[in-house]
């Protein structure tokens, strides 16, 4: 293959990265050619980006507040009347989180367990 067909079938980010090695644009960059910090190579890409952002999920946001409400159910007595409340909070809870955190409602019955699942 010749140099004009491997240009046609490289990516634009390709041509970016390219450029910039041509252009010293890579090498003038704060850090290059260090290493990379010891957190940066923990944990997952965008977790420890969000946390960086001090961005908090919806579906993280909403988990606090539902275990915050049955354990204010479960202090206060009035399990019954606070029930609905939280089951439509897990709903959207289970509406915006990965399906693996997914949760069950809760009864009046049920809050000491749903509290532990929960925390």
């Amino acid at each position: 293959m010749n140099k004009e067909n491997d240009e046609r079938y490289l990516h634009w980010i390709d041509h970016v990265v390219k450029d910039s090695l041509g252009k010293d644009g890579i090498q003038s960059l704060p850090g290059f050619g260090k290493p990379l910090k010891k957190e940066a190579l923990q944990g997952d890409a965008l977790s420890s980006t969000l946390k960086n952002a001090r961005y908090l999920p919806e579906w993280l946001r909403l988990q606090k507040e539902i275990k915050q409400e049955i354990e204010n159910a479960i202090k206060s007595g009035n399990r019954e009347e606070k029930i609905g409340s939280i089951n439509r909070k897990i709903k959207r809870y289970n509406l915006s989180c990965p399906s693996q955190f997914q949760k069950s409602l809760v009864t009046a019955e049920s809050l000491e367990n749903q509290l532990e699942a929960w925390s």
